[in-house]
């Protein structure tokens, strides 16, 4: 149904000690399309479970351009997930992600963040998302 309403119970269920009610709720956030649940997912991706990890992708791919802007921005005020941010952008970013990633292997005091920035640059190139044209 995409009701906005719902992201919050949802991210509740990120928490969920049953794997399928966690896996439904990553969905679920993907398909409803709102970035207010941008950084409840990218709390999860640190989470052993690769699986679910690839969920978290799919359901930022799903939110479109404005996980992009949301990404970045998350990227610009938190500082700590940047590398985090810049990997995620390599498979969910589209074009407005070269620039800040670009920025961030030059600026960022991080040598972790240089590095995932840079490789984010690198995927660019196979990711059609990122890649330039």
């Amino acid at each position: 149904m995409r009701d906005r309403q719902s992201v919050g119970p949802l991210i509740v269920l990120l928490d969920d000690e049953e794997e399928q009610v966690r896996a439904a709720a990553i969905d679920a956030l993907g398909q409803i399309g709102d970035v207010a649940a941008v950084p409840a997912l990218l709390a999860r991706m640190a989470d052993p479970m690769r699986h679910e990890r690839a969920r978290v992708v799919e359901a930022l791919r799903a939110l479109g351009a404005s996980a992009t802007s949301a990404l970045i921005e998350h990227g610009d005020t938190h500082a700590r997930d940047r590398g985090l941010v810049a990997s995620v952008l390599a498979f969910v970013g589209g074009a407005a992600a070269a620039g800040p990633l670009l920025e961030w292997t030059s600026t960022d005091e991080a040598t972790e963040v240089r590095a995932a920035a840079a490789l984010a640059l690198t995927l660019a190139g196979q990711n059609p998302l990122l890649a330039p044209g």
